[in-house]
């Protein structure tokens, strides 16, 4: 073969090999832009704490407890409480499948409820942790649901006799129950103003818990793996993204046993996750978050990333890193966030209040994120920072403090 021959061979080779690459590319553009509008449409009436099958496949399994359950195709929604586990599929323009669920979930914070919105997509597969036991009660007198176990605690809601509610925890002289609401809300019920739906179970099934424990509702504490695909390796094609509403809103999630509070802009957070063989990566596209794990938290800022060593069970096993100065173009461009977030609205820093404290007094300042990197929220400011300690987790919440006779107190009489 001569030198002439070798270089015809050689170029014809790069020039296949690039109308193939191209053609991938293509293919994976116009896979992409169909199933986001299958999705768009199918999934768009879903109620708060509901699931919906976007595109095929999306695989899930049903709690031990739940007899009907239907999620076979497109367009199929269950309650979030139902779920045990989803597995979705890679994208694969040879078997036509890239696995979508879209989430909604109505988070309760500070007696304060918040929808946000979660979007898995490909080679991705959620569990939800072990969930607690619960039962069910019927309220056999007018009470008032209060944010901790004390009778001169804030109402949060009220319930009428035969109001029948979820029991998830007590404290451990049992007086009160932790009770979760149709709509979202958690609070706290005189165990003596209800009773049992089933006489087989009482409130001393339940795990004890104090009022200073999060309560994480169904969903919200989850581990999630995925893969990377190999196909369309230049667009975003697995992962999570996590959107809480506009506005300045604080929400929290517990993933792989981290706990992100997602600190919104004027037009809320949204954030990024994805694990690789031995990490889970946080990235914040728009707000910021609090990010803890093995008692050491770190504020990453809008555009920026941590990450923390997970082990082959998905759990945290080391804290999170530094955060750091990331590229977001690709998650920004990702139709994908289309489908979670109104794309007309800017990505913003957040604006936060920080204390400085110089003796006896308090300088109250406001700051742009957009310049400043790494420091905290609140109280938090600054932690993870040299010299700076973090709270643990449950600090800084309501006292467990139930007076003596709980039946006294505020609400008309009622505990």
């Amino acid at each position: 073969m001569s030198r002439f021959q070798r270089w015809f061979f050689l170029i014809l080779i790069l020039l296949i090999g690039t109308v193939v690459v191209l053609a991938q590319e293509d293919a994976c553009e116009i896979k992409q832009t169909s199933v986001i509008e299958i999705v768009d449409a199918v999934c768009d009436e879903l109620d708060d704490n509901s699931v919906c099958y976007g595109n095929n496949d999306v695989n899930a399994v049903p709690r031990t407890s739940v007899n009907e359950f239907i999620f076979t195709q497109p367009g199929d929604a269950v309650n979030v409480v139902n779920v045990q586990s989803l597995y979705l599929s890679e994208l694969s323009t040879e078997f036509d499948t890239w696995g979508i669920a879209k989430m909604n979930l109505l988070v309760s914070e500070n007696s304060i409820r918040y929808p946000i919105n979660l979007l898995l997509f490909g080679d991705t597969r959620i569990d939800t942790t072990q969930v607690s036991p619960e039962i069910s009660i019927v309220a056999t007198l007018p009470a008032n649901i209060r944010n901790i176990p004390s009778s001169t605690a804030p109402v949060i809601a009220s319930v009428s006799s035969g109001d029948i509610l979820t029991a998830v925890a007590r404290i451990e002289d049992s007086s009160w129950v932790q009770v979760s609401l149709e709509d979202g809300l958690v609070g706290w019920i005189f165990t003596s103003l209800t009773e049992a739906s089933d006489a087989s179970l009482t409130v001393t099934d339940l795990p004890v818990r104090s009022s200073q424990s999060r309560y994480w509702g169904p969903m919200q504490a989850f581990y999630i793996r995925n893969g990377e695909s190999s196909a369309c390796a230049n667009q975003l094609v697995d992962g999570l993204f996590i959107q809480t509403p506009e506005g300045f809103a604080r929400v929290s999630l517990l993933i792989n046993e981290v706990t992100i509070d997602l600190i919104g802009s004027a037009n809320g957070a949204t954030a990024y996750v994805n694990t690789t063989e031995d990490n889970m990566n946080i990235a914040i596209l728009d707000g910021a978050a609090n990010v803890q794990a093995q008692d050491i938290s770190y504020y990453v800022d809008t555009y920026q990333q941590t990450t923390i060593g997970i082990n082959s069970n998905n759990q945290a096993i080391t804290a999170p890193s530094i955060p750091s100065n990331t590229s977001v173009d690709t998650l920004i461009n990702s139709p994908l966030l289309g489908l979670v977030r109104d794309m007309s609205l800017p990505f913003l820093p957040t604006t936060r209040e920080t204390q400085a404290t110089n003796g006896d007094t308090t300088t109250t300042t406001t700051q742009d994120n957009s310049e400043n990197d790494n420091n905290g929220q609140g109280g938090d400011f600054g932690c993870g920072r040299p010299g700076n300690s973090c709270n643990a987790p449950g600090q800084n919440k309501p006292p467990n403090n139930p007076p003596e006779n709980p039946g006294q107190g505020g609400g008309g009489g009622k505990p």
